[in-house]
């Protein structure tokens, strides 16, 4: 009796100490960490396959990709090509990641250094974007043509939270804003 008194008092004394936080996630929080996480396993096969080479007499790999797997493989790819130079135009002010989840050009481009080698730089990466959200609806049965518009919103608030400091952004609302450093801080992906 002296025990289940004692557990009482102690779950008595403690109850204020401890919180229960439902955990409420709507449909558009879930498909963004599916999203980011299959993201994260792309980015982790594109940089294992770019630093893995066989050695002289070693068998070729014979496992068997799918051709969307392939494609999701390339864009991601390619991205990470571009990274650097998209970085740098970024950089110069010349270019921002837009509310609708594209890289725009903020400057005319005929004022542009490069501009038409700029301009097809933007023009890849907003094309590679259009495969990758493509590419994830198809890969993905929860996914239909009609969820497009959130994998955008998803995109672009992603984008906007991994920008770089000085990296102009857009907000949801269309105002332009640059980065600040403390925001940036905590951003690694790309």
């Amino acid at each position: 009796m002296r025990a289940v008194g004692a557990a009482l008092a102690v779950a008595v004394a403690t109850a204020g100490c401890l919180s229960v936080k439902p955990l409420v996630l709507d449909r558009q929080m879930q498909l963004e960490k599916q999203i980011l996480g299959r993201l994260d396993r792309l980015e982790a096969e594109v940089i294992l396959a770019s630093s893995v080479r066989a050695g002289a007499g070693a068998a070729p790999r014979t496992r068997e990709v799918s051709p969307l797997r392939r494609e999701l493989l390339a864009v991601q790819r390619d991205r990470a090509f571009r990274a650097d130079d998209l970085d740098a135009i970024k950089d110069q002010g010349l270019a921002g990641e837009g509310r609708d989840g594209k890289i725009v050009l903020l400057a005319p481009s005929q004022k542009v250094p490069g501009g038409k080698r700029v301009q097809q730089l933007i023009a890849d990466e907003n094309r590679d974007r259009e495969r990758l959200v493509r590419a994830l609806i198809a890969v993905d049965a929860e996914l239909s043509k009609r969820d497009a518009p959130l994998l955008w919103r998803i995109l672009a608030r992603l984008s906007r939270s991994t920008a770089r400091p000085g990296h102009k952004v857009q907000l949801a609302d269309g105002r332009w804003t640059t980065v600040a450093a403390q925001k940036a801080k905590g951003a690694s992906r790309r």
